[in-house]
């Protein structure tokens, strides 16, 4: 019996911590990042209203960068023009940085759930250069950790220091500070 009451209270602690993660995603953020001429923004909608979106985007093939995403997206404006540069669908960010030159725009997230890239490379068009989920299996860092279902905490979320390398006028590689401190890099293109 002691066994019984056990599992039945150990139940529904994990379901109440499940609960309760998930409940912060029923609202609607925005992140952004800025250099001297441009400021980029994602808009990330968590609500129950574009929950089943989201779950559809999930079971047929992850593919947040399609129009049918109703849910998330990433904007660049001028700020010299204030005109939009772009409007592309993406996957939901926590943190957004552009480069000095603006040829590179990276956004990283820390959402698990039903967000299928954590770590998205654009060029200053807003086309996909790069992308990936990072976890524990990831060979980037130990100190990657994450939770049983909506976070993974992979970068320095106050500032990860993001950096781009290019070659050729290509991005090459994207370093950035683990949530200890450390710098690893992340090859994208190979040279």
């Amino acid at each position: 019996m002691k066994k019984i009451v056990l599992f039945a209270v150990i139940a529904v602690s994990l379901t109440s911590g499940l609960l309760a993660a998930e409940e912060e995603y029923r609202m609607i953020r925005e992140v952004s990042g800025e250099n001297d001429s441009y400021v980029v923004a994602n808009r990330h909608d968590w609500s129950p209203n574009t929950r089943d979106r989201r779950l559809m985007m999930m079971a047929a093939g992850k593919n947040p960068f399609s129009e049918e995403n109703n849910y998330s997206r990433l904007r660049c404006i001028n700020l010299n023009t204030a005109k939009v540069v772009f409007n592309v669908p993406s996957p939901a960010f926590t943190y957004l940085w552009i480069s000095e030159n603006s040829n590179c725009i990276v956004g990283l997230s820390k959402i698990k759930l039903t967000n299928p890239y954590n770590f998205v490379v654009f060029d200053g068009s807003g086309n996909v250069l790069y992308k990936e989920f990072i976890s524990p299996l990831s060979a980037y860092s130990k100190k990657i950790k994450e939770s049983p279902t909506n976070y993974v905490y992979w970068y320095k979320e106050d500032d990860p220091k993001i950096a781009c390398t290019e070659e050729n006028g290509k991005i090459t590689a994207v370093s950035l500070l683990d949530p200890q401190g450390e710098r690893f890099t992340i090859q994208i293109n190979k040279p």
